[in-house]
């Protein structure tokens, strides 16, 4: 690896090593999807006056964050799946039982803008890893997409940011702009489009 490949690699740490304060309260907001609750048996009812059994099924998290330049409409999932020098992928650890969970995220300079969290055992249990791979340019490395529409089929999305929690100030600007009649036309329209989209995911 030339030093300069080393270099972008180190950056691209940096930079999403920045946005690990976000990541940590995405997790802690989203925690009640790591938990399970079960009645108590009959013996744990009568002997210990337990009634339900709370358990933290907790895990290794993977985390992601990816620059805004490649967050699609499709919100798809990438996973390095192939390398030709043989070196173990990402997709091949997944496989092999590491990981529980995989917060999945992208990011401009001021923050995290969307973000998805999958279940990997449930994603181990599905057929989402049997595709092609895609090879990217350098013909050394290739990867996996899935997209968000199938993860949610397979059960395997389990939390995501949508407009029901986007901040209220987002909202509020599209609204502004929709009606601001000395803004362009397909500005307009945009900022319409976004305001429906809200009003329809948060019902």
């Amino acid at each position: 690896m030339d030093g300069v490949t080393k270099f972008h690699r180190w950056v691209d740490w940096e930079w999403s090593d920045a946005h690990l304060e976000e990541v940590i309260d995405i997790l802690k907001a989203n925690s009640m999807h790591m938990l399970s609750i079960k009645l108590a048996t009959p013996d744990e009812d009568m002997s210990r006056s337990t009634d339900l059994v709370m358990t933290v099924e907790g895990g290794n998290v993977a985390v992601r964050v990816r620059r805004q330049k490649y967050h699609s409409t499709f919100r798809d999932l990438t996973i390095r799946a192939w390398r030709s020098s043989g070196v173990k992928t990402e997709l091949q650890k997944i496989i092999d039982g590491f990981g529980r969970w995989y917060l999945y995220a992208w990011a401009d300079d001021n923050g995290i803008i969307d973000w998805l969290l999958v279940d990997l055992n449930k994603l181990r249990g599905s057929d989402l890893f049997d595709r092609p791979y895609i090879i990217n340019k350098d013909n050394t490395t290739g990867f996996i997409a899935i997209k968000d529409s199938e993860l949610k089929e397979a059960g395997c999305l389990i939390a995501e940011r949508t407009a029901a929690n986007l901040p209220d100030r987002f909202i509020d600007i599209a609204y502004a702009l929709e009606r601001d009649e000395a803004a362009p036309a397909w500005l307009r329209q945009a900022a319409h489009f976004v305001v429906e989209a809200a009003h329809q995911w948060m019902g």
